[in-house]
């Protein structure tokens, strides 16, 4: 794909890229790749700000380290902290809390009932 655009030295390459980049945010796909990579290191002249997709394009893949340009496109699974098992500092949505429901309506039935037979008295 780095092929497709083979004149980034100068403004009609530099325009071609623009055009592809109108309705895409990457060279392919949806996620950087080594072809971002490739096109973003052919890139040698300085970009027109009317040329605003290249712009934002390029602005995003200078946001990257060298480190993490080097991991696009590899398929190596991201890291995920994985808690010990006996934390569970999660809170239970779905808990069982039906005593201190069952102890609030007691209590509001007994009021009501008091209440009730006050006024019938």
């Amino acid at each position: 794909m780095a092929d497709k655009f083979p004149n980034l030295d100068s403004q009609r390459g530099v325009g071609k890229l623009n055009g592809h980049l109108n309705n895409k945010s990457y060279i392919e796909g949806y996620t950087p790749t080594q072809e971002d990579v490739k096109v973003f290191e052919q890139l040698t002249v300085d970009i027109p700000p009317k040329m605003k997709n290249v712009v934002r394009w390029h602005a995003h893949i200078a946001s990257f380290t060298d480190e993490e340009k080097a991991a696009f496109g590899s398929e190596a699974p991201i890291a995920v902290a994985v808690a010990d098992e006996g934390e569970d500092d999660e809170f239970d949505f779905f808990a069982d809390e039906d005593s201190a429901d069952e102890a609030a309506a007691a209590e509001l039935k007994a009021k009501l009932e008091e209440e009730k037979a006050k006024k019938t008295t």
